[in-house]
């Protein structure tokens, strides 16, 4: 299967106490494609994406950027209900003006992978759990970052 995904999305920021979270607002234009192949037991998937922001205050301007990433994702129907996954995936984005505080232009690349397990009980019924590892490094330092992640979900469909 093959799809391609257009979106145009408005992000806003309650005010709340801080009168200036309004200076994160941005209109966002996000491209995307997806190609995924199923062969015997396997399920093999790329995703590409590209995405442009526009900051809507001029204040504002350094939390805009350009981003854009490749992924892929291997499956495997291991047994009836057990399906095993592995995800890699790579980002990199760039600030569209300097960091106020830094004085300097952001740009980040991020790399990420993904090793878990779906037990499917029934056609309704499924639990997942994964352990994900992100590495993310940005021109300035305190974005910089490891991080190591285990999640479990239980996910009911009717």
């Amino acid at each position: 299967s093959q799809g391609i995904t257009a979106a145009y999305t408005a992000v806003r920021f309650d005010t709340g106490p801080n009168p200036d979270n309004n200076l994160r607002d941005v209109n966002q234009m996000l491209l995307s494609g997806n190609i995924a192949k199923a062969a015997g037991r396997f399920l093999h998937n790329v995703s590409v994406y590209y995405g442009d922001e526009d900051a809507q205050r001029n204040a504002g301007k350094n939390n805009a950027q350009t981003f854009y990433g490749i992924a892929f994702s291997e499956q495997i129907q291991f047994r009836p209900g057990h399906i095993p996954y592995v995800r890699v995936s790579f980002h990199k984005s760039e600030n569209k003006s300097v960091a106020p505080v830094f004085n300097i232009d952001r740009e980040d690349d991020t790399f990420s992978t993904s090793f878990g397990w779906i037990w499917q009980f029934n056609r309704n019924l499924n639990i997942t759990t994964d352990v994900t590892y992100t590495e993310n490094d940005s021109i300035i330092d305190l974005y910089s970052f490891d991080r190591l992640k285990y999640q479990t979900g239980l996910r009911y469909q009717f």
